[in-house]
This record gives C-alpha cells, structure tokens and sequence, in this order.
C-alpha cells in the first residue's frame, strides 16, 4: 500500500512537472519558436517517462527475475529417481524403500530405466510382494520340523535386500540368519521362490 501510494506521488508530481514545462513550452513557441522550445519539449517527456517507471518498479511489474534463476530446477534424468545414490565399495546403485530395504542396481552412469521399472514395479505392489516372502518363509519352515534351529532360523529372516538382475529377475537377500550363512530366493513375475542358502 506505502509503495501504491509513493509511486502515486510520484506520477502526480511528474506530471505537474511536464504540465508547466508545457505551458512553458507554449509561451515559448509564440514568442520565439526555435530549438529551445524541442529541448523543453524533450526534458518534460523525460520526466513523464522516469514517473512511469518509478510506478512500475514500485508496483513491481518492470522487475526482471535474475538471471538463471529456474536454472538446476528440472526433473532428474531419465530413469534416475532422486533418492538413488552410488555405493562405492559396492559398486551399486541403492535405494531405500519405505519398509526398511534396499534395492540395488549394477553401476552405470545413472540407474538403468529398465531396471528402475522393476523397482516401481515391486514398490507398486510392496505388500503383496512381502506377503509372498513370508508365504515362501512359512513354507520353508515347515520342512525343516524335524530341525528346530533351522526353522527357527528361517523364521527370523527379514527382507534386507532386492539386487535387481534384470527387467524380470532379482535375488532377494535375508537378514537374521546366523553368521556364516546367507539366505537368499529368487524373485521374478511369478513370485518369490527357491529359498536357500550359501556358506
């Protein structure tokens, strides 16, 4: 409102100015019509032109945006979601998901689109996708009855992490287990499956 009202000022004291400058110019010309009366002239539009602009800046409609100022702001590149970071010791994409798990993806310049897709694609379906893990555990378990550390073993393992392969195959690893074994299924279209394990 301050600024409406100084850029208001403004514009009337310029054109009181250029009004008496014309009249000026008018009693001039009668009486000596020569150059001084365009120089009058020139001076009052001049000043017309400065209260316009001081009333535009005020307003804030002559204002420019700095230069490069949306710059660094578009989409990050294809096939790269924002949270993806670089393993250096493992030489993998990773991501975290909601649940607590990692996906990894195999280094590159960026993480492979198609690769990515599989990962939207698990994410798109996360419960489902645990439910079939601990459909698979269940099943696990139950054969291994006759051995109760190893059931209880499998009973304790949780996702840990998704390394993608391919567009239609990951490995899908287990914490939980004990120390010198591995736990591990595959992980395709059709499911989870092949629950085992490396020394």
């Amino acid at each position: 409102m301050k600024a409406k009202m100084r850029a208001s000022r403004e514009i009337r004291s310029g054109l009181w100015f250029y009004l008496g400058l014309a009249m000026v110019a008018g009693l001039l010309f009668a009486v000596y019509p020569s150059v001084l009366t365009g120089v009058i002239l020139a001076f009052s539009c001049i000043a017309l032109a400065g209260s316009i602009r001081a009333w535009l800046w005020h307003s804030g409609r002559g204002r420019r945006s700095p230069p490069n100022a949306n710059r660094g702001r578009g989409a990050p590149p294809a096939g790269k979601a924002e949270d993806w970071f670089l393993d250096v010791e493992e030489d993998t994409w990773v991501l975290r998901d909601r649940a607590g798990f990692l996906f990894r993806l195999p280094s590159g310049k960026e993480p492979a689109a198609e690769l990515v897709a599989f990962v939207r694609s698990v994410q798109n379906r996360r419960d489902s996708f645990l439910s079939e893990v601990r459909e698979l555990l269940a099943l696990e378990q139950a054969k291994y009855a006759m051995r109760p550390d190893a059931a209880r073993e499998i009973a304790g393992l949780s996702v840990e992490c998704v390394c993608v392969l391919s567009p239609i195959r990951a490995m899908v690893y287990f914490a939980g287990g004990s120390d010198d074994r591995v736990w591990h299924c595959d992980l395709t279209p059709d499911g989870a499956a092949d629950l085992t394990f490396d020394d």
